[in-house]
């Protein structure tokens, strides 16, 4: 599946508890337990089985959240039962590579002596966390600042997943109340969403518009799993990957375009001048080495101090050049040869 489609899939189904409806009565004169929520389902802390308790649906009203925003929306909740607890529910989309995800959830805490019961929000990946996020109210204290109390706060697990992931680990979220008998966990707007990494935007860039056409939608669809897209791909075949490309910022299909030396002459006066292939916006440092005491090669080197940035606009191709005129470097070489380097910044 392609990403346009994964990230219009990350929809959360009755994110506001509103699709069941039949409620004009607020509080806990009309609340719903028991009564299957749509979109999701109730589960233990195995997730394998029907989770206890007096679980469902309610609408909230002033007496309850007097601080809340939340109007006339209905609210999840979990009510007593076992510890663990949940709310869960399967998305229409699979783990993408390079891509942030966002799952969110408001938190409320009641205005009443009813004891919360801590919270636990996990992003899984075919049916394992990959990623999670858990308070208590002194956590939802801390974020409002003060006091939390008959309020709705909004609590968030980020995931950022590595370039490379496994296919077809769908994904799903589950909403936990952490303790048992005797706490409630009251939750709104669930939502979760996604944007592309840097390399993510970068793979996008450069490959998104060669792959996957879509005629329905008229648009190409990127897939992040392209080969060719990968980090250690090299599609131009200038010896330098795809990683070394995007960090240099220069183009990965383009084999003239690559990070390196160009050019190298010495003056009559014995001054060295090298120039190397830049990109506007980027900087780098000019690093030397005089090798062993027979002037061979030894790695070592010592980095000048300057730092060159390439005035250009970003992303734009040009050149640098160095002139070793010995004020930077020491003074003239110490055994006849030199050595020279140059390294982003």
């Amino acid at each position: 599946m392609t990403l346009c489609q994964e990230f219009w899939n990350l929809a959360v189904i009755n994110g506001r508890f509103e699709s069941n409806g039949g409620f004009q009565v607020p509080c806990f004169e009309a609340i719903a337990y028991g009564t299957r929520v749509i979109g999701w389902d109730y589960v233990t802390g195995g997730g394998t089985n029907l989770a206890d308790g007096t679980n469902g649906y309610y609408m909230p009203c002033s007496t309850i959240f007097p601080n809340s925003s939340n109007g006339t929306n209905y609210v999840a909740t979990l009510m007593s039962g076992s510890p663990g607890n949940a709310f869960l529910q399967t998305l229409r989309a699979h783990l993408l590579p390079s891509t942030v995800y966002t799952f969110s959830v408001a938190i409320g805490m009641r205005d009443t002596s009813d004891v919360f019961g801590g919270y636990q929000l996990d992003l899984l990946a075919g049916g394992v966390s990959v990623g999670t996020t858990s308070g208590t109210a002194a956590t939802l204290n801390a974020l409002a600042g003060g006091s939390a109390m008959g309020e709705f706060i909004t609590v968030s697990c980020v995931v950022t997943t590595a370039v490379l992931v496994a296919s077809n680990q769908q994904l799903a979220i589950r909403i936990t109340k952490i303790d048992g008998a005797g706490t409630y966990l009251d939750f709104n707007n669930v939502q979760v969403t996604s944007q592309l990494t840097p390399y993510g935007r970068w793979q996008q860039e450069y490959f998104g518009a060669s792959t996957n056409y879509n005629p329905a939608l008229g648009i190409y669809e990127y897939s992040p799993t392209v080969p060719a897209s990968l980090p250690d791909a090299d599609p131009n075949g200038d010896g330098q990957d795809n990683w070394v490309a995007y960090l240099t910022g220069d183009n990965p299909l383009d084999s003239n375009s690559v990070f390196k030396i160009a050019s190298f002459t010495m003056a009559t006066n014995g001054w060295f001048t090298f120039t190397w292939q830049s990109v506007g916006g980027k900087s780098y440092q000019v690093q030397f080495s005089d090798g062993d005491a027979g002037g061979g090669f030894n790695g070592a080197f010592t980095t000048i101090a300057t730092v060159f940035t390439d005035p250009d606009p970003a992303g734009t191709p040009g050149t640098m050049s160095f002139t070793d005129d010995y004020t930077l470097t020491d003074g003239p070489p110490a055994h006849a040869n030199r050595y020279y380097r140059v390294s982003l910044y």
